[in-house]
């Protein structure tokens, strides 16, 4: 017979087996986006507000329909017969006001469109991110669990042996329960994963798994980039439309008693007596400070108030993205960090404990510990990932809401 593997050796490729991913009909981030924006009916609802507002753009430029006029009149000495035409007649400046009116609120709806989808892709990245990781952790902690067992059949052997105590014994019997109850919790946290991916994407978030590698996101820009586009977010632009609105609303309030209004007559007694009469209606201002000015004064004070919640919400946006980018430079630190030292000496750690475990120059205790330790650090490194990740979806958010590389 050969001689056996060493059993760090063996618990490599306990590992690597263990995690080698399955990636048949994988759900690629993009293909995740793209599904996502074929459902999500918010869009068309905004599109068609948008349309909509557009065309109301271009009635509101135009004179008014005319209406018809109908009358009839008896007297002790004839009966008489009425028709005509009434037109209105708003002053230009009027019409043009409104029809401006109407295309400040299409910006703002277009601009609220664009700020959901930027809202969407965020959303949708984030959950997909963190159905990836408790994916990973599955995986993980499986292979960890194939681990133990493996420790469990050389364990059982060398307390056969006496080598052995019934406390480590113990021990290892209290780590598999230990990590029986850790998986049902991840599969759980899956199973809520999938469903907040569900959401989004549809059924194709519980039909399909998705890839081992964790998916490229788009590159954050500098800092004073962030910062300089905050004025021009689509949050941003809409309220700037929707004040330049209600700007329009505050001269049209000047503008109350502007226009007049024409009747055209033709009347025709039963005596075969015709009248034609043309009549000239004026709005008369008796109490201008009382009506005029003061919807004027309203009109500018809810400009007044949209100005200023505008500008709160810009700072909330500067203060929001300051805090998300912040914690997305500590993440890189981390995952260098772990990537560099952490994960490295869990490996030389635990395969040096294997290793002397194996030539009974370590102990058993050593061994199971080093175990536990890699995989904490490995589920951490993972985390750290992910989170890393749904930051940086945050920060794209606050850019130009790309979807990824």
């Amino acid at each position: 017979m050969g001689a056996k593997a060493p059993l760090y050796q063996t618990l490599s490729l306990v590992l690597f087996l263990g995690l080698w991913p399955s990636i048949a009909s994988a759900l690629e981030l993009p293909r995740a986006l793209e599904m996502a924006h074929e459902r999500d009916g918010s869009l068309s609802a905004l599109e068609a507000r948008v349309s909509s507002l557009r065309e109301q753009s271009v009635a509101a430029g135009r004179l008014p329909d005319p209406k018809l006029l109908l009358g009839y009149e008896e007297s002790e000495m004839m009966s008489e017969f009425m028709v005509g035409i009434r037109q209105e007649f708003p002053r230009s400046s009027r019409l043009n006001l409104r029809s401006q009116q109407f295309e400040h609120q299409a910006d703002a709806q277009l601009a609220r469109q664009q700020d959901w989808q930027r809202q969407l892709n965020r959303n949708v990245q984030r959950a997909y991110l963190e159905l990836w990781y408790q994916q990973r952790a599955v995986d993980i902690v499986n292979h960890h669990s194939n681990l133990l067992r493996d420790l469990a059949d050389v364990a059982r052997q060398q307390y056969a042996a006496g080598r052995l105590s019934q406390q480590q014994m113990l021990m290892l019997e209290l780590e598999q329960a230990m990590q029986q109850d850790r998986l049902t919790g991840i599969l759980s946290a899956r199973d809520d994963a999938r469903s907040a991916l569900a959401r989004w994407v549809g059924e194709a978030a519980w039909q399909q798994k998705l890839p081992h590698d964790l998916p490229a996101l788009a590159n954050v820009p500098p800092m004073d980039e962030l910062l300089s586009a905050l004025p021009a977010h689509p949050a941003i632009t809409a309220d700037d439309a929707a004040i330049r609105a209600l700007e329009s609303d505050v001269r049209l309030a000047g503008q109350h008693y502007s226009g007049f209004m024409v009747d055209a007559l033709y009347a025709r007694a039963d005596n075969d007596d015709q009248t034609f009469t043309i009549m000239l209606e004026v709005g008369i201002p008796i109490a201008p400070g009382r009506l005029q000015e003061r919807n004027a004064s309203a009109a500018r004070q809810r400009s007044s108030a949209a100005s200023l919640d505008r500008i709160e919400k810009l700072r909330q946006l500067e203060s929001d993205l300051r805090t998300q980018h912040q914690r997305w430079q500590r993440l890189q630190e981390r995952i260098e960090l772990s990537r560099t030292t952490v994960l490295p000496h869990s490996r030389i750690v635990s395969d040096a404990a294997a290793s002397g475990y194996q030539n009974l120059s370590a102990n058993f205790d050593g061994l199971l510990r080093a175990a536990v330790y890699e995989l904490e650090n490995q589920l951490r490194h993972q985390r750290l990932l992910a989170d890393a990740a749904q930051v940086q979806a945050n920060l794209l958010y606050y850019s130009n809401g790309a979807h990824h590389e």
